[in-house]
């Protein structure tokens, strides 16, 4: 009986006490032992170096997850596609992405999104290169700016950053495509790039180490925006609703916690992305202030996302939103 052993004492009778908590035991296994049992859920996230998703392996060493019903099994990929394609695959039931991301739904993906987990973009910036002579934004004009992929986040921001400063033609940023973060750090350093699209945690390591300065911080460039999403499958949804309003309700308590616990969250996340806990601790505000304890969907936020998908190619035109994300699963506020 889950190893619970009933002892007897010298021959006589075991103690009421004792036969009271057999019993007890006994019930629990006859009603087939539901109130301990946890759902299985795979996560995915995007990306593995990101710290707006470490709430996940948080919420699990604060119990968060145990407490709601849930086991957790977390997958790193390289990016919202792979995402997107263990998504199809059912390799993953619960998907963290980027907003952007929203787009590979009007694609055929079985999912939707079920929250906003982050809204305007303080968790990245755009850094220039201190080799480059740049000393200000407005010096960028017309300068090739590293960004991970076309079509992405990154990509997208380079492109409004123009739209807001009114550069056109060759007075725009150029967008290059260049991958991993090491790969952007390189380009920096050989001066093919003068600035890159990156965290802010990654903003400040560089300032710390010399190599470049934080020219803009997104956030305070976009006023409404949904950074990070939540999908989930459709199977998922239908069969087992309430396991994706319980992970919504863990993340939002996480959330929480990491604002309620700064040192301990600071110095987790430092120790799960090998980060100097110096430089978590300078992004830590600009990280909680990207992500979300609504999780609902701001309708101008999602009107800029369906912008992004035309300004990038993604798709001819803004599709019907609507299709593609839900508040119906976010736990009503306490």
């Amino acid at each position: 009986m889950r190893g619970y052993t009933l002892a007897f004492l010298g021959g006589h009778m075991f103690s009421i006490r004792v036969a009271f908590s057999a019993m007890l035991v006994l019930l629990a296994l006859s009603s087939g032992g539901k109130a301990h049992a946890l759902d299985q859920i795979v996560v995915g996230r995007s990306v593995g170096t990101a710290v707006t998703f470490t709430p996940l392996e948080i919420g699990e060493r604060a119990g968060i997850w145990k407490r709601n019903g849930l086991s957790l099994t977390i997958i790193s990929f390289s990016g919202d596609a792979q995402l997107q394609q263990a998504l199809i695959a059912g390799t993953v039931q619960i998907g963290l992405g980027s907003g952007p991301a929203l787009a590979f739904l009007a694609k055929g993906v079985p999912a939707k999104a079920i929250a906003a987990l982050g809204g305007r973009p303080y968790n990245l910036c755009l850094v220039i290169s201190t080799s480059s002579g740049v000393t200000s934004i407005e010096g960028l004009k017309g300068k090739k700016i590293g960004v991970t992929t076309l079509g992405s986040l990154s990509h997208w921001l380079v492109l409004e950053t123009s739209r807001r400063y009114g550069w056109k033609g060759a007075d725009a940023l150029v967008p290059v495509p260049l991958g991993s973060q090491r790969a952007q750090l390189a380009a920096l350093r050989r001066g093919q790039i003068t600035g890159y699209v990156t965290t802010a945690v990654e903003g400040f390591t560089d300032a710390l180490d010399g190599r470049g300065r934080i020219a803009l911080n997104f956030g305070d460039m976009l006023k409404t925006f949904i950074t990070h999403v939540c999908f989930a499958r459709d199977d998922l949804l239908e069969h087992n609703p309430d396991a994706a309003r319980r992970f919504l309700l863990g993340w939002r308590e996480t959330i929480r916690y990491m604002q309620e616990h700064r040192d301990q969250s600071v110095q987790l996340a430092s120790t799960l992305l090998d980060l100097k806990p110096a430089v978590m601790a300078k992004a830590f505000p600009d990280v909680m202030a990207t992500l979300s304890t609504d999780l609902t969907f701001d309708p101008q936020a999602v009107a800029t996302l369906s912008r992004s998908f035309t300004d990038l190619g993604i798709l001819p035109g803004a599709p019907d939103m609507s299709r593609f994300y839900t508040n119906r699963f976010v736990p009503a506020s306490h």
